[in-house]
Protein backbone atom coordinates (compact mmCIF):
# COMPACT_ATOMS: atom_id res chain seq x y z
CA UNK A 1 0.00 0.00 0.00
CA UNK A 2 1.33 3.36 -1.04
CA UNK A 3 0.76 6.60 0.66
CA UNK A 4 0.56 10.07 -0.96
CA UNK A 5 1.15 13.03 1.25
CA UNK A 6 0.00 16.56 0.01
CA UNK A 7 2.83 18.57 1.62
CA UNK A 8 1.38 21.54 -0.18
CA UNK A 9 0.04 23.19 3.16
CA UNK A 10 2.32 21.71 5.54
CA UNK A 11 4.59 24.66 6.28
CA UNK A 12 1.63 27.16 6.41
CA UNK A 13 -0.41 25.15 9.07
CA UNK A 14 2.24 23.26 10.62
CA UNK A 15 0.57 20.06 9.93
CA UNK A 16 0.11 17.13 6.90
CA UNK A 17 -3.15 15.43 6.44
CA UNK A 18 -3.35 11.78 7.06
CA UNK A 19 -7.27 11.50 6.26
CA UNK A 20 -9.74 14.44 6.15
CA UNK A 21 -13.15 12.73 7.19
CA UNK A 22 -13.91 9.62 8.91
CA UNK A 23 -11.95 10.35 10.84
CA UNK A 24 -10.02 13.30 10.49
CA UNK A 25 -6.16 12.88 11.15
CA UNK A 26 -3.42 15.76 11.32
CA UNK A 27 0.32 14.61 11.71
CA UNK A 28 2.39 17.57 12.67
CA UNK A 29 4.90 18.87 10.06
CA UNK A 30 8.34 18.09 11.50
CA UNK A 31 10.96 18.35 8.43
CA UNK A 32 14.54 16.56 9.44
CA UNK A 33 16.64 14.62 7.44
CA UNK A 34 17.63 10.89 7.79
CA UNK A 35 21.23 11.57 6.26
CA UNK A 36 24.30 13.53 6.75
CA UNK A 37 27.80 12.62 6.88
CA UNK A 38 30.81 12.59 5.85
CA UNK A 39 32.87 9.96 4.27
CA UNK A 40 34.33 7.12 6.24
CA UNK A 41 38.05 6.02 6.94
CA UNK A 42 38.56 3.27 5.19
CA UNK A 43 36.26 4.16 1.93
CA UNK A 44 33.46 1.53 2.15
CA UNK A 45 33.93 -1.94 0.19
CA UNK A 46 30.73 -2.39 -2.41
CA UNK A 47 28.32 -3.78 -1.96
CA UNK A 48 27.54 -2.02 0.81
CA UNK A 49 26.88 -3.74 4.37
CA UNK A 50 23.74 -2.57 6.50
CA UNK A 51 26.05 -4.02 9.35
CA UNK A 52 28.96 -1.39 8.95
CA UNK A 53 30.49 -0.30 11.87
CA UNK A 54 31.29 3.17 10.18
CA UNK A 55 28.14 4.53 9.34
CA UNK A 56 27.78 8.13 10.82
CA UNK A 57 25.91 9.40 7.59
CA UNK A 58 22.45 7.33 8.44
CA UNK A 59 21.53 9.51 10.80
CA UNK A 60 18.05 8.82 10.68
CA UNK A 61 16.59 10.29 13.78
CA UNK A 62 13.64 13.15 13.72
CA UNK A 63 15.10 15.38 15.65
CA UNK A 64 17.84 16.64 12.93
CA UNK A 65 15.68 19.24 12.12
CA UNK A 66 15.86 23.26 11.13
CA UNK A 67 18.29 25.48 13.78
CA UNK A 68 19.79 21.93 14.66
CA UNK A 69 23.28 21.81 14.76
CA UNK A 70 26.06 18.48 14.34
CA UNK A 71 28.99 18.07 14.27
CA UNK A 72 30.53 15.18 12.83
CA UNK A 73 34.44 13.83 12.99
CA UNK A 74 36.36 14.09 9.49
CA UNK A 75 37.84 11.13 8.56
CA UNK A 76 39.03 11.53 5.04
CA UNK A 77 40.80 14.37 3.37
CA UNK A 78 38.20 16.80 2.26
CA UNK A 79 35.70 15.41 4.01
CA UNK A 80 33.12 14.53 0.92
CA UNK A 81 29.57 15.65 2.59
CA UNK A 82 26.61 14.21 1.99
CA UNK A 83 23.40 15.37 2.40
CA UNK A 84 20.08 12.98 1.47
CA UNK A 85 16.87 11.69 3.04
CA UNK A 86 14.55 14.15 3.92
CA UNK A 87 11.20 13.62 5.96
CA UNK A 88 8.07 15.82 6.50
CA UNK A 89 7.94 13.93 9.80
CA UNK A 90 9.28 10.80 11.24
CA UNK A 91 8.50 8.63 14.10
CA UNK A 92 11.20 7.27 15.75
CA UNK A 93 9.56 3.76 15.69
CA UNK A 94 9.75 3.86 11.96
CA UNK A 95 7.56 0.43 11.99
CA UNK A 96 6.57 0.84 8.40
CA UNK A 97 10.08 0.52 7.23
CA UNK A 98 9.76 4.10 6.12
CA UNK A 99 8.38 7.90 7.12
CA UNK A 100 6.67 10.38 5.14
CA UNK A 101 9.66 10.69 2.39
CA UNK A 102 9.63 13.90 0.44
CA UNK A 103 11.67 16.20 -2.10
CA UNK A 104 13.67 18.99 -0.54
CA UNK A 105 15.77 22.00 -1.24
CA UNK A 106 18.60 22.22 2.07
CA UNK A 107 20.22 25.42 3.33
CA UNK A 108 23.49 24.70 5.30
CA UNK A 109 26.10 26.50 7.15
CA UNK A 110 29.15 24.30 7.13
CA UNK A 111 32.19 25.01 9.35
CA UNK A 112 35.44 23.73 9.82
CA UNK A 113 36.76 23.37 12.79
CA UNK A 114 40.60 22.85 13.31
CA UNK A 115 43.03 22.04 16.25
CA UNK A 116 40.53 21.17 18.13
CA UNK A 117 40.18 17.84 20.68
CA UNK A 118 39.14 14.95 18.27
CA UNK A 119 36.22 13.15 18.97
CA UNK A 120 35.23 10.02 17.41
CA UNK A 121 31.29 10.32 17.95
CA UNK A 122 28.33 12.58 16.12
CA UNK A 123 26.77 15.33 18.71
CA UNK A 124 23.57 16.95 17.85
CA UNK A 125 21.84 20.19 19.17
CA UNK A 126 18.07 20.74 19.04
CA UNK A 127 16.49 23.96 18.81
CA UNK A 128 13.32 24.46 21.18
CA UNK A 129 11.78 25.29 18.37
CA UNK A 130 12.05 23.83 15.07
CA UNK A 131 9.27 24.82 12.94
CA UNK A 132 9.31 28.19 11.07
CA UNK A 133 7.14 28.97 8.67
CA UNK A 134 6.83 31.11 5.93
CA UNK A 135 5.70 34.20 7.77
CA UNK A 136 8.89 33.61 10.16
CA UNK A 137 6.83 32.69 12.89
CA UNK A 138 6.65 29.77 15.18
CA UNK A 139 3.96 27.68 14.46
CA UNK A 140 1.88 26.08 17.99
CA UNK A 141 1.13 22.85 17.40
CA UNK A 142 -1.85 20.96 19.31
CA UNK A 143 0.08 17.80 19.34
CA UNK A 144 0.65 16.68 22.80
CA UNK A 145 1.05 12.42 24.36
CA UNK A 146 -0.06 13.95 27.52
CA UNK A 147 -3.54 11.75 26.37
CA UNK A 148 -2.52 8.50 23.88
CA UNK A 149 -3.05 5.10 23.06
CA UNK A 150 -0.86 3.16 24.82
CA UNK A 151 -0.02 -1.09 24.22
CA UNK A 152 2.21 -3.20 26.37
CA UNK A 153 3.66 -5.78 24.72
CA UNK A 154 5.79 -8.80 27.07
CA UNK A 155 7.54 -11.55 25.30
CA UNK A 156 10.37 -14.09 25.54
CA UNK A 157 12.74 -11.54 22.66
CA UNK A 158 12.79 -8.03 22.34
CA UNK A 159 11.64 -8.25 18.71
CA UNK A 160 8.53 -10.75 19.66
CA UNK A 161 7.84 -7.70 22.91
CA UNK A 162 7.82 -5.49 20.35
CA UNK A 163 5.60 -7.27 17.74
CA UNK A 164 3.18 -7.77 20.68
CA UNK A 165 3.18 -3.54 21.12
CA UNK A 166 2.59 -2.78 17.74
CA UNK A 167 0.03 -5.14 16.29
CA UNK A 168 -2.32 -4.83 19.57
CA UNK A 169 -1.91 -1.45 19.48
CA UNK A 170 -2.68 -0.73 15.67
CA UNK A 171 -5.57 -3.00 16.16
CA UNK A 172 -7.22 -0.96 18.89
CA UNK A 173 -6.64 2.03 16.93
CA UNK A 174 -8.28 0.20 13.99
CA UNK A 175 -11.27 -0.96 15.91
CA UNK A 176 -11.62 2.54 17.89
CA UNK A 177 -10.90 5.12 15.25
CA UNK A 178 -12.69 3.18 12.13
CA UNK A 179 -9.28 2.79 9.96
CA UNK A 180 -8.24 -0.30 7.91
CA UNK A 181 -5.16 -2.46 9.42
CA UNK A 182 -2.83 -0.81 6.77
CA UNK A 183 -4.23 3.06 7.71
CA UNK A 184 -3.41 2.12 11.42
CA UNK A 185 -0.10 0.73 10.78
CA UNK A 186 0.74 3.80 8.32
CA UNK A 187 -0.15 6.36 10.97
CA UNK A 188 2.10 4.66 13.71
CA UNK A 189 4.96 4.86 11.22
CA UNK A 190 4.54 8.14 10.81
CA UNK A 191 3.97 9.74 14.43
CA UNK A 192 4.08 6.37 17.05
CA UNK A 193 6.89 6.06 19.25
CA UNK A 194 8.12 2.48 20.84
CA UNK A 195 10.44 2.24 23.93
CA UNK A 196 11.77 -0.17 25.97
CA UNK A 197 9.90 -0.30 29.52
CA UNK A 198 11.90 -3.57 31.58
CA UNK A 199 15.63 -2.88 32.18
CA UNK A 200 18.14 -4.57 29.96
CA UNK A 201 20.45 -5.85 32.34
CA UNK A 202 17.89 -7.63 34.63
CA UNK A 203 17.62 -11.10 32.53
CA UNK A 204 15.76 -12.80 35.82
CA UNK A 205 12.63 -12.57 34.45
CA UNK A 206 13.24 -13.67 30.85
CA UNK A 207 10.89 -11.40 29.13
CA UNK A 208 11.35 -8.21 27.10
CA UNK A 209 8.53 -5.11 27.80
CA UNK A 210 8.21 -2.70 25.13
CA UNK A 211 5.34 -0.12 24.80
CA UNK A 212 3.83 1.45 21.81
CA UNK A 213 2.04 4.93 21.72
CA UNK A 214 -0.09 6.83 19.51
CA UNK A 215 -1.17 10.24 20.46
CA UNK A 216 -4.93 11.35 20.37
CA UNK A 217 -4.00 15.05 19.12
CA UNK A 218 -3.62 13.61 15.82
CA UNK A 219 -7.07 12.95 15.54
CA UNK A 220 -8.69 16.41 14.90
Amino acid sequence: MVKIWDLKTAVRDGYLVFKSSNPRIHVPYEPCLGIIGLAPDPYPTFPLSSSSEDEDDAIDIKYLTPGSTISLPVKRRGALLTIADAHATRSPAEACGTSVEMAAKVRIRVTVEKNTKPFPFTFISVPAITITPAANEPVETKFSEETHYSFCGLDHTLREATDVALSGLVHRVSDERGLSRREAYMLFGAVGRLRRLDDPEDDEEGFCEVESVLPFGVFV
